[in-house]
């Protein structure tokens, strides 16, 4: 299995990505591919960042990803949101905005 996130959305980490496996032959597939070319500016204080983040999951990311779920099915509800309300991120529907002097009738925009 594989899988890739950002370090900085839901994480709540420093920028960048994560590419993380359970799988010893695609781990050193990965190696052959990133490693030093792709990897070569590494930055002490953004690793430091990660750990720290990822620490935190460890003891508050049940909690903060049910609070996640949590809002966004708050917002659904209160029709601020569509789409997939079971997970993390969410969509908002911003068409009846109105945005005075943008474009369409009486600002809304089209």
């Amino acid at each position: 299995h594989l899988m890739t996130m950002s370090t900085y959305k839901s994480l709540g980490g420093p920028a960048g990505g994560l590419i993380v496996t359970n799988d010893a032959e695609i781990a050193q597939r990965l190696d052959a591919i990133a490693f030093p070319g792709m990897t070569a500016n590494f930055d002490a204080g953004k690793t430091a960042a990660l750990a720290i983040s990822l620490l935190d999951w460890v003891d508050f990311g049940p909690a903060y990803a049910r609070a996640m779920v949590d809002l966004a099915q708050a917002l659904a509800h209160d029709g601020m949101v569509v789409g997939n309300h079971d997970a993390d991120s969410f969509v908002h529907d911003g068409s009846s905005w109105s945005m005075a002097g943008v474009s369409g009738d009486e600002g809304r925009v089209t």
